[in-house]
C-alpha cells in the first residue's frame, strides 16, 4: 500500500465529526503558472481531489484541497458540504411541518447556510426565527424586549430563558446592524437557543398529549 492510499483523516456527515477514511480515488492537478518568456515560477498551487469513504460507516464524500506555497494549511472544501450542525429529527415530524411550514422551511434554509458556513445569514435567520415565535404568540405590537417579557408573563418560557433568548437576539442585531460575524462557537450556541425555543414551544406540547393518550389510566381502589 502506498502512502496515498494509506486512511486519512476527513469529516465525516454520517458519524458527525472527523475519523478515519479510506482513499478510494485520488486525482492531483498542478495548476501553477510559469511565465512564457522566462520560464520563471509565478505561484505554485496543487489541486487534490479524494474520494474517501468512512471506515466506520462508509459514507463516501469528495474532498477537494487546494494547496498554495503561501499558506501553511489548504483550503478544504468537501461535497456534499461538511454539516457542521445536525438537524434536529423533530424538524421533519409531520406535525411540525405541516402545522409550521413557515419556520420549518426557514429552519432548513438556516442549516443550508451554516452548511456552506455563511454564519452571518445563519445569525440573520435564527433572530428572524425567534421573531416569528413571538408575533405566533403575541401578535406584532412592542418592540422585542417587551414581547420577551409578556412570553415570561405568560409562562411560556422561564426567566433564565428570557435572559439567553434576549442574548441571541441581540447576536442576531450585531450580524445585522453591526456587520458582526459570528465565530462557529457562538454560532452553534444561538442555534441551541432557538432549536431548544421551537421544540419546547411546538413539539413537546403535542408530544406529551399524544403519550397521555397512549397512557393507561390508574386503577382506583376499592373503597
Amino acid at each position: 500500500m502506498t502512502d496515498q492510499e494509506k486512511p486519512v483523516k476527513a469529516h465525516c456527515n454520517s458519524c458527525g465529526h472527523e475519523t478515519w477514511h479510506n482513499v478510494l480515488a485520488k486525482k492531483v492537478r498542478d495548476d501553477s503558472e510559469v511565465d512564457e518568456s522566462s520560464g520563471q515560477l509565478l505561484y505554485s498551487v496543487y489541486i487534490h481531489d479524494e474520494m474517501l469513504e468512512c471506515c466506520g460507516c462508509e459514507n463516501v464524500t469528495l474532498r477537494h484541497s487546494i494547496y498554495t506555497e503561501d499558506a501553511p494549511e489548504p483550503w478544504v472544501t468537501y461535497f456534499p458540504p461538511a454539516i457542521s450542525r445536525r438537524k434536529p429529527d423533530w424538524l421533519t415530524y409531520p406535525m411540525f411541518a405541516s402545522e409550521h411550514s413557515d419556520l420549518c422551511s426557514l429552519m432548513e434554509e438556516i442549516y443550508a447556510a451554516l452548511y456552506a458556513n455563511s454564519f452571518r445569514l445563519a445569525m440573520m435567520g435564527a433572530r428572524t426565527a425567534i421573531e416569528m415565535v413571538m408575533s405566533d404568540k403575541l401578535g406584532e405590537e412592542g418592540g422585542f424586549d417587551k414581547r420577551l417579557g409578556k412570553l415570561a408573563e405568560k409562562g411560556l418560557i422561564s426567566t433564565e430563558e428570557e435572559r439567553i433568548l434576549h442574548t441571541a437576539l441581540e447576536a442576531g442585531h450585531a450580524a445585522v446592524h453591526r456587520r458582526h460575524k459570528p465565530a462557529f462557537k457562538e454560532m452553534n450556541d444561538v442555534m441551541a437557543i432557538v432549536e431548544h425555543l421551537l421544540h419546547g414551544m411546538y413539539v413537546l406540547g403535542k408530544s406529551a398529549e399524544d403519550l397521555r393518550k397512549v397512557t393507561p389510566p390508574r386503577n382506583k381502589e376499592k373503597p
